[in-house]
């Protein structure tokens, strides 16, 4: 999961595209005897139009400031829309590939 979560990145850090998404679902878990997880689901369209559906485990301080119908900027891959991060997280694939931020 992490090798290919790695390659998305890398993907999304290359051909991303900007767009504007709305936050669907907030959720918190604490697996057995592990720390505490937060998550956030999306919603975002490609520039077509088409609806696509998203999420990641993001860390609290992010977390703690999203709300459920909130905007939220997600980046999605040109060559493969259904492949999105929030621009957060693709900023910081694209600064260690010493790239401008998107």
């Amino acid at each position: 999961m992490a090798v290919r979560r790695g390659l998305q990145m890398k993907l999304l850090a290359a051909e991303g595209c900007l767009t504007e998404g709305t936050v669907a679902t907030l959720s918190k878990t604490r697996p057995r005897g592990g720390s505490r997880k937060y998550r956030v689901s999306y919603t975002y369209r490609d520039n077509f139009g088409r609806s696509y559906r998203g999420g990641a485990v993001i860390n609290y301080e992010l977390w703690s400031n999203l709300k459920v119908g909130s905007p939220l900027e997600i980046v999605y891959a040109a060559s493969k829309p259904q492949v999105s991060g929030m621009r957060e997280m693709v900023n910081l694939a694209r600064k260690a590939l010493k790239k401008e931020p998107i």
